[in-house]
């Protein structure tokens, strides 16, 4: 099962670093698409499942430990995509792992 999980991973990022490096859309151009989408998808599940939200505002209850785990994922995303870009599947694995 883990090694037919770690081929299929393989796989997946070989396939992807060959889409992304043979587009003409840039990196950047990408991510805003698929930020697009799961900002959608956030925002409506948020609006349609948790009325406290709309009393109290979505900042509420955010404590400094939130707000940095918060910026270790964007920074971690941003590292990924700089990976993806200028490297290749070994490394940006690497750098999944790190972030």
């Amino acid at each position: 099962l883990i090694v037919s999980a770690a081929t299929c991973s393989g796989l997946a990022g070989v396939y992807l670093e060959k889409i992304l490096k043979g587009s003409t859309v840039s990196l950047w151009a990408r991510n805003l698409q698929l930020s697009l989408y799961g900002a959608a998808v956030g925002l409506s599940s948020i609006a349609f499942t948790t009325p406290d939200v709309w009393r109290s505002g979505f900042f509420a209850g955010y404590s400094g430990v939130v707000w940095s785990a918060i910026l270790n994922n964007a920074l971690g995303g941003i590292l990924v995509a700089l990976a993806i870009q200028y490297a290749d599947n070994i490394l940006k694995n690497f750098s999944t792992s790190v972030a």
